[in-house]
């Protein structure tokens, strides 16, 4: 007897998770090793703001996988309309009152005067100078000897983006982690207990990047189970 003989096809939908913010912070891994490896300026250069772009890119994919958690539902409905400082801020917000509920004392404050989250505000400017480019316009004063009637000759000019160098893509990267393990552990000390910290003492070794996903679930859609 054939063992296939009384089964039917059936529409079967599954479900995966994927971490983007952790696929996003691993991408600007690989763009530093790039820029630290690239001995043409113009290459690192363009190496540099690839890391710019993937970290701002990870803040932001992280804060909306943390989002849900703490606002449910809601969060999907207001997310795009949201700044990325307005969402830092309501997931501060949030998780402050939380630990307060269950008396833990941790501190947890947004200081854009001094890093990591300095470098917060500096990535999203980035991002959006770079999201919203146009011709950039530079301009600068010299002194030059001139005789009566003789034209000016002309300015030397410094390549653009020079300011986008190894040392600071580094830091970029470097204080993407640091934000998002702030704030992912303050999150596991509100939903998790204490004996699964226990390998977490300090926030500032926590990698929130770990979990790239995976995982599926599977389900007879609707119209197939009343079908049967």
């Amino acid at each position: 007897m054939n063992e296939n003989e009384d089964k039917q096809p059936t529409e079967v939908e599954s479900t995966s998770s994927t971490h983007l913010d952790s696929y996003l912070y691993y991408s600007a891994g690989w763009a530093l090793r790039k820029a630290r490896k690239a001995k043409w300026p113009g290459t690192r250069k363009n190496a540099c703001i690839a890391v710019g772009l993937f970290c701002a890119f990870t803040l932001e994919a992280y804060l909306n996988r943390l989002g849900p958690k703490l606002y449910g539902d809601d969060w999907n409905l207001w997310e795009r309309a949201t700044t990325p400082e307005a969402k830092l801020a309501l997931l501060v917000r949030q998780l402050r009152a939380r630990l307060k509920q269950i008396g833990v004392g941790l501190e947890l404050k947004i200081d854009y005067g001094a890093r990591p989250f300095q470098t917060f505000k500096e990535l999203f400017k980035f991002r959006n100078f770079i999201a919203h480019g146009k011709v950039i316009i530079r301009k600068k004063k010299v002194i030059q000897q001139l005789a009566e009637g003789e034209q000016p000759t002309a300015v030397d000019w410094d390549e653009w983006g020079t300011e986008y160098t190894v040392e600071r893509a580094k830091r970029w990267k470097k204080d993407t982690k640091a934000i998002a393990g702030m704030l992912q552990y303050a999150y596991e000390r509100v939903f998790f207990d204490d004996e699964d910290l226990a390998d977490y003492p300090d926030q500032k070794k926590k990698n929130p990047f770990t979990l790239m996903g995976g995982g599926s679930t599977h389900r007879i859609t609707p119209e197939n189970r009343n079908a049967t």
